[in-house]
């Protein structure tokens, strides 16, 4: 169950809220305490998903970039204008939301979209660091071969066979052998 905390000093809002939340899936907690102590009560009490409405703020947006910078929960914003302009590094997060105060009965929806977008975007940043690091194992091993090929007089096949060699008989990848070559050969 998903915890969620709600900041307003609009009562209606939080009846309203209070009675469309879907108790199955989020435990509500209403809370009256000062927005220069959101970020910290988020980290503290593992808040899951965060709605703050306008009445709160008094300028201090600076916290919604705390917590989607810290990926700790999930924020959605309800304000009457839409004063996109002080939010404009959070705004295109999946983890942040921006809702008009009459849009409110739609807040599970809401919330099951956040947390749909923010799971591809985080497996797909997962994928693109393992394609980081093998761009990175290829790298070095180019960079090595070529290192043999000028050092050693050796043929491109030739400095290839020896980092897989190298690799083979201390039983690490061909990556590691590169760089064990590259310390040994390079200076």
């Amino acid at each position: 169950m998903n915890k969620v905390i709600l900041l307003s000093n609009d009562q209606v809002l939080n009846r309203n809220i209070e009675y469309i939340i879907d108790k199955q899936k989020y435990q509500l907690q209403i809370l009256n305490i000062n927005i220069n102590s959101l970020y910290t009560y988020c980290c503290n009490f593992k808040v899951d998903i965060c709605l703050v409405h306008s009445s709160v703020i008094n300028g201090y947006y600076q916290v919604f970039d705390m917590l989607i910078a810290s990926r700790k929960c999930y924020v959605i914003y309800f304000s009457s204008k839409m004063e996109t302009g002080q939010l404009y590094n959070v705004i295109g997060s999946s983890r942040f939301n921006i809702l008009t105060e009459q849009s409110y009965y739609s807040i599970n929806d809401v919330i099951q979209l956040m947390i749909k977008d923010s799971q591809i975007i985080e497996k797909l940043e997962e994928e693109i660091s393992l394609y980081k690091e093998k761009v990175e194992e290829e790298r070095m091993i180019r960079k090595v071969k070529l290192m043999l090929i000028k050092k050693l007089g050796l043929t491109e096949d030739e400095a290839y066979k020896y980092i897989l060699k190298k690799s083979m008989d201390e039983r690490i990848s061909k990556f590691n052998a590169a760089k064990k070559i590259f310390n040994e050969v390079g200076k």
